[in-house]
């Protein structure tokens, strides 16, 4: 089963935006305004001037009378001054907050809580106050005949704006009952609507040839049980909801008997920010060919991707370029159909190892002239340093001055990597200030290598966006 956010979301995640999609989402979609604090400056709210203060944080709403689109502003501007939307799409959160807020009275009260709200709890602090009550839908269709009917696709819409809030599917096998559960998808006395087609030819798009349906849902006070007749009236209206659906990367190749119960690993990028890690997998070759499925990985309008794959032939679990058997594939959006890629053996050359994760040489990280911090706990954390990917990390405790942290099977071919190493000086749990943190490149290799490391003065305060835990996130 595959389940994925509506389009708008998506699009905010594969521009990178993966934080601003979940807070505006939560929040703006919801109905929520403007926001500040007192004691954190930035933009002021809608209706007045802001509250004063210093950096990095957001002004209050003002006295007077505050139309919709105001509030919006309000809202969506901290977003952007606490670092969880970029600049340029303050707008775009702007008029998506303008077209899906229903509850007025609602969108006061978000504003009264987000007005007190820091930086570092406005994200999940202000929840309940900006959020209806929301309910799970459950759909089901009681599949026919034999085999694999087709694909089930669902959308679950929002009536007032049409956009898509959440879809998924699901395999529906001759005489069982396809089930798919949409959770958190029915905001209360919000109209909503249910669009679902059966892909009968499984070619991934929504057409004549398909079983399609429609179900209103006026105003939902709690959870719904939508079901699918069979003998129900065709709806191909539905399937303009499915030109965003995020489509399958279906990967088969055959002709490969000579690695026969060999180990195949295969790994999805996306173009979103760079080269980014989208899903890695495993399978076997058996009976000469192999298969995998990237379900519901491709977003249609979004971004363009590369496929990897490789035969691990010597069965060290690593990629070589020189010991084992791949290649890759580009694929190029928009996506209005599941992309399928043929692999066969006669085809087959060199793997291109830098897309891989955790399939690369060992690196052994050996710290050294560390006293100041003895007994104290580094950690260390290793980063693509073209796209900041994370490509492993683990921590050691400073003993007479050094550390030996391995880092096992994390260096790919032909990729350079960077490491952040940080001390938490002043044990708040956040890399900050107060702390001590470094940045330390490491070159690229085919082989196993070891990277030295030694204390400097000198701290890099960058190195802290590398680490899981960063001051005022």
């Amino acid at each position: 089963m595959a389940t994925t956010i509506g389009p708008q979301a998506g699009r905010w995640m594969g521009r990178g935006w993966g934080v601003a999609a979940a807070v505006v989402l939560a929040l703006v979609a919801a109905g929520c305004g403007g926001s500040g604090t007192d004691d954190e400056g930035g933009s002021a709210g809608a209706g007045g001037t802001g509250g004063a203060g210093g950096s990095g944080g957001t002004g209050g709403t003002g006295g007077g009378e505050v139309d919709l689109e105001q509030l919006c502003l309000g809202t969506c501007q901290p977003l952007a001054a606490c670092g969880f939307l970029p600049t340029e799409a303050v707008q775009e959160c702007v008029d998506y907050c303008v077209a899906n807020t229903l509850d007025q009275e609602q969108l006061v009260g978000c504003v009264a809580c987000l007005e007190a709200a820091t930086c570092d709890v406005i994200l999940g602090g202000c929840s309940d106050a900006c959020s209806p009550e929301m309910y799970d839908a459950t759909v089901t269709f009681e599949g026919e005949g034999t085999g694999v009917v087709g694909e089930l696709v669902v959308s679950a819409i929002d009536v007032i704006t049409g956009s898509v809030w959440q879809q998924s599917s699901t395999l529906v096998k001759g005489g069982e009952t396809a089930r798919i559960e949409l959770q958190q998808v029915l905001a209360e006395g919000r109209p909503f609507r249910l669009d679902a087609f059966l892909d009968t030819d499984l070619d991934g798009s929504c057409g004549d040839a398909d079983r399609t349906w429609r179900i209103d849902v006026e105003a939902p006070t709690g959870a719904a049980e939508l079901v699918l007749e069979p003998d129900a009236a065709a709806a191909p209206e539905a399937c303009a909801s499915f030109g965003d659906w995020a489509r399958d990367a279906v990967v088969l190749g055959s002709g490969f008997g000579d690695h026969e119960g060999r180990a195949v690993v295969f790994v999805l990028r996306a173009d979103w920010n760079g080269n980014e890690l989208a899903a890695q997998m495993e399978g076997l070759v058996a009976d000469g060919s192999f298969a995998a499925v990237f379900d519901g990985q491709l977003y249609s309008d979004m971004t363009d991707y590369r496929i990897g794959w490789f035969i691990d032939v010597d069965g060290d679990g690593r990629c070589s370029t020189a010991a084992d058997l791949g290649g890759s594939s580009s694929l190029e959006a928009p996506f209005t159909a599941h992309e399928r890629i043929e692999l066969t053996a006669d085809a087959a050359g060199a793997p291109d190892c830098g897309l891989f994760f955790g399939v690369g040489q060992d690196l052994t990280v050996v710290g050294s002239g560390f006293g100041g911090y003895e007994g104290e706990r580094m950690a260390i954390v290793l980063v693509e340093a073209e796209t900041g990917a994370t490509a492993s990390f683990g921590d050691a405790v400073v003993a007479d001055g050094g550390f030996t942290l391995p880092l096992e099977r994390s260096l790919a071919e032909g990729v350079a990597y960077r490491l952040s190493l940080w001390v938490d000086v002043d044990g708040d749990g956040t890399c900050g200030g107060g702390d001590a943190m470094w940045w330390h490149d490491v070159s690229a290799s085919s082989s196993a290598a070891t990277a030295e490391v030694s204390y400097r003065a000198t701290f890099d305060a960058d190195a802290c966006s590398a680490q899981p835990h960063v001051s005022g996130f």
